[in-house]
């Protein structure tokens, strides 16, 4: 959480009487909803999941972050040469539909990326 307040303006607060909240446990694996579900948002950090890099990508599914490449506009910016991917793990992963997808202004220097 640390990592991504130093990086970000989001801040996570201790709970205190707060309706809505993230509940971290060790689960059947590594998971969140995408965005606040209200109420107790559950995410699982279960075995093999307790990495910086994986915590972080999770936190970011809690707050609402999706995968770049299941972004609504994602065609407009990737192209995927299907001649170079093993016909066994060609399937694209769905597009978010009706969910806004912001592209930022300014690029972010590799320095300062998550290396999530």
């Amino acid at each position: 959480m640390k990592g991504i307040e130093a990086e970000t303006c989001l801040r996570f607060v201790p709970r205190t009487t707060e309706r809505d909240f993230i509940t971290l446990f060790k689960g059947p694996g590594c998971y969140s909803a995408v965005g606040r579900m209200g109420n107790a948002q559950p995410l699982s950090l279960g075995d093999g999941c307790v990495f910086r890099g994986t915590i972080i990508h999770e936190l970011l599914h809690a707050v609402g972050f999706y995968h770049e490449h299941s972004r609504s506009d994602r065609d407009q910016y990737i192209n995927v040469f299907l001649q170079n991917v093993d016909p066994r793990k060609e399937s694209r992963p769905p597009r978010v539909r009706n969910a806004s997808s912001t592209r930022v202004a300014q690029p972010v220097p590799p320095s300062r990326r998550a290396r999530a």
